[in-house]
């Protein structure tokens, strides 16, 4: 019998995000592309929505070691804000898309979305204090921020990157 580890079960759900749909993020679809059994679902998760969680947390995750892996070398708040403007667009991806529209759908899912957005928000709300900006404004801007990020992968994540990369200078003077 086929032994798996935790990571093999999320980055499938992650591939079937990408490939298929999040309605195919089940335990009888997992297991059957997986080739096991439900037993080794149960092995590694208590139940789908802790899966939903920790499939989250591994994307979260996944991202966040990439970007801060590269932002404490970016000198300034205002470069360190283009250089996250910049990289999140570039990592628009149709698994992510594929989330935020679970989230509508699903209230784990929903939950877990609100807890990295609220986190991110958070982020770009201290890279915007740190620009000198009062907090009232900070909080303003941050939201405006995220959500015109959150609006540009939706419109853009099947891979119009010409169109894109135009984008990332104005969004970076929108918010300079």
């Amino acid at each position: 019998m086929k032994r798996l580890n935790k990571e093999k079960w999320l980055q499938t759900g992650l591939d079937i995000l990408k490939k298929t749909s999040y309605t195919d993020i089940k335990i009888e679809y997992l297991c059957k592309r997986l080739k096991v059994t439900k037993g080794s679902f149960y092995h590694h998760f208590k139940n789908i929505n802790d899966y939903y969680s920790k499939l989250f947390e591994y994307l979260f995750n996944t991202d966040r070691i990439n970007l801060d892996r590269f932002i404490e070398d970016v000198p300034t708040p205002k470069e360190r804000l283009n250089y996250i403007n910049r990289q999140i667009i570039k990592n628009i991806s149709k698994e992510k898309v594929s989330l935020r529209a679970w989230g509508t759908h699903n209230k784990e899912v929903k939950k877990q979305l609100d807890k990295v957005d609220n986190m991110r928000i958070e982020y770009f709300t201290k890279l915007y204090l740190d620009t000198g900006l009062d907090p009232k404004k900070a909080s303003i801007m941050a939201n405006l921020n995220f959500a015109l990020l959150v609006g540009i992968y939706q419109l853009f994540y099947n891979g119009l990157k010409s169109e894109i990369n135009e984008l990332i200078p104005e969004i970076n003077n929108l918010f300079n």
